[in-house]
């Protein structure tokens, strides 16, 4: 162990929690180095491919290094990037609401042409009705 190291995560295993990590300084005859989600108990996230991490060499017995104590450095951290597409803010509703909107505009809808039906009828129904009085009033004058 010694001095903390700085590198970029390169590959990332969600469901298996490790990955590798490329040092920016040669530490491991250039190969990546091996990194454990157990490694980074104090971070307050799962790292993302493109993190900066920060981290401590262990050689194990076999030969083979892997990071220990490590960091996520919050300064210099990646975007994180979504698997998904981003969606459309009505996308993201819940199904019922989506449901209970659409219906809302068809009861909406129907309500606005039952009154404009009942409008036109009122306004077809008063000629008649003003001829009908018309015509009593001729009547009454002639007689």
């Amino acid at each position: 162990m010694g001095s903390f190291l700085k590198g970029k995560l390169v590959r990332w295993h969600h469901d298996k929690g490790y990955g590798f990590i490329k040092p920016d300084i040669s530490v491991n005859a250039g190969r990546d180095v091996f990194i454990h989600i157990s490694s980074l108990k104090q971070s307050s996230r799962t790292p993302v491919i493109g993190d900066i991490i920060l981290f401590q060499l262990d050689r194990q017995a076999d030969g083979n290094v892997r990071a220990i104590n490590s960091a996520i450095d919050t300064c210099q951290q990646a975007k994180p990037k979504t698997m998904e597409p981003q969606l459309a803010p009505a996308q993201n509703q819940p199904m019922w609401l989506l449901s209970f909107g659409k219906l809302f505009i068809v009861a909406l809808l129907i309500l606005v042409c039952a009154a404009a039906y009942r409008l036109y009828l009122k306004n077809a129904q008063q000629p008649e009705l003003t001829s009908s009085l018309h015509s009593i009033s001729l009547s009454s004058s002639v007689g």
